[in-house]
Parts: C-alpha cells; structure tokens; sequence
C-alpha cells in the first residue's frame, strides 16, 4: 500500500509505502464470539 502522508522531521508530503498494523476490535474471551473479531492474550502476543 502507499499512501501519502506529512513528515514529522520536515513537514513536507512524502509518498511511500505504508507498514500494515494488525488491529484487534478486542483481546479477551474468544469463547462467546460470533463475529470472530477477539482474539485471546495468547494469539495476540504471538502476532
């Protein structure tokens, strides 16, 4: 993905590549989870 974006050091617009980040809508119980968006401690420590 590349996306423009304002640099922190100059201020200026830089295009580049983007790092993906993984995001989690919850960490916790994944027992009681019928749109799979939890994820327990453990998945997540090891993402």
């Amino acid at each position: 993905m590349v996306a423009s974006v304002d640099s922190p050091t100059t201020g200026r617009r830089v295009t580049g590549p983007v790092p993906w980040v993984a995001m989690y809508h919850s960490v916790g119980d994944c027992s009681d989870d019928p749109y799979r968006i939890t994820v327990s401690p453990n998945a997540l420590r090891s993402s």
